[in-house]
C-alpha cells in the first residue's frame, strides 16, 4: 500500500473512532435527559395532587363559611359585637 492509502486508512480510523466517542458520549446524554424527564413528571404528578387536594379544602372552607353565613342571616349586630350563631 502506498503512503497516501495507509494515510487515508488511519484517517478514517481516527474519525470512526471519534464517531463512535461521539455516538456513546449522545447515549449517556440521551440517559440523563431521560431521568430529568422522568424526575419532571414525577414532580408533576405530586404538584397536581397537591393543587388537587387544595382545591378540596377550598371547597370545605367555602361550604363552611356559606353554611356559617346562612346560619346568622336575618341577625343584626352592633359595631364590636360578634353575631351568635343560632342554635336549632
Amino acid at each position: 500500500m502506498s503512503n497516501k492509502r495507509k494515510s487515508i486508512l488511519n484517517r478514517l480510523k481516527d474519525i470512526s473512532r471519534n464517531l463512535y466517542l461521539i455516538s456513546s458520549m449522545l447515549k449517556s446524554e440521551s440517559n440523563k435527559l431521560k431521568d430529568v424527564l422522568s424526575w419532571f413528571e414525577f414532580v408533576s404528578s405530586k404538584v397536581e395532587s397537591v393543587s388537587n387536594t387544595l382545591e378540596v379544602f377550598r371547597k370545605r372552607i367555602f361550604f363552611f363559611i356559606l353554611a356559617v353565613g346562612s346560619a346568622t342571616v336575618g341577625e343584626t349586630t352592633e359595631p364590636g359585637e360578634t353575631p351568635k350563631v343560632q342554635q336549632h
